[in-house]
């Protein structure tokens, strides 16, 4: 491959608007282009915007600016993760106040991935009942793809056990403003 047959290749591919990006990054990774690798993966971590890859692309990236001795950018790259990244999920009872407390972070700038009930899903979804949201969103934390993360359900008290059952999770039950701070 060279640049342009790359160029073509991933315009006819471009179904998402990081695929191309993050392909792209891994190729100038091939060639030793590490800086270029590097600033594609930070690029395709921005554009991935809530999909729960973007972490591990600033990640690498992070790991690429460590080996080129690029410590502060490096800092940046994993900042990114730590400061602005955050895993969601909701049964339905909880579906109502994630979204507005997920429209109040995305207004602040947070990075919101959503693993829980959606607007459009099915009430019968037993994909979507309490304690299998908690065990996925505690799966994401407990996995590193996140560092921390939100959950939402009728008393907080199923949702928060069933994350808790993850290695190294400890989730909490915050039924108010006085209890959250």
């Amino acid at each position: 491959f060279d640049d342009k047959s790359l160029t073509h290749l991933l315009k006819k591919i471009s179904y998402t608007k990081f695929v191309p990006i993050i392909l792209r990054g891994f190729y100038y990774a091939q060639l030793g282009q590490l800086d270029k690798a590097a600033a594609t993966l930070v690029k395709a971590a921005d554009k991935a915007n809530s999909h729960a890859l973007s972490p591990i692309y600033l990640i690498q990236a992070g790991q690429i600016y460590e080996k080129l001795g690029k410590n502060s950018e490096a800092v940046k790259a994993y900042q990114t993760i730590k400061d602005k990244y955050l895993v969601v999920g909701a049964d339905f009872a909880g579906y109502p106040l994630k979204e507005a407390v997920v429209a109040h972070l995305k207004e602040k700038g947070w990075k919101i991935t959503d693993l829980g009930v959606t607007a459009d899903s099915d009430p019968n979804d037993t994909e979507n009942m309490f304690h299998r949201v908690g065990l996925r969103v505690g799966a994401q934390v407990s996995e590193g793809i996140f560092e921390r993360a939100l959950l939402f359900c009728g008393t907080g008290m199923g949702i928060h056990i069933a994350a808790s059952k993850c290695p190294h999770v400890h989730a909490g039950v915050v039924e108010s403003l006085p209890a959250a701070t």
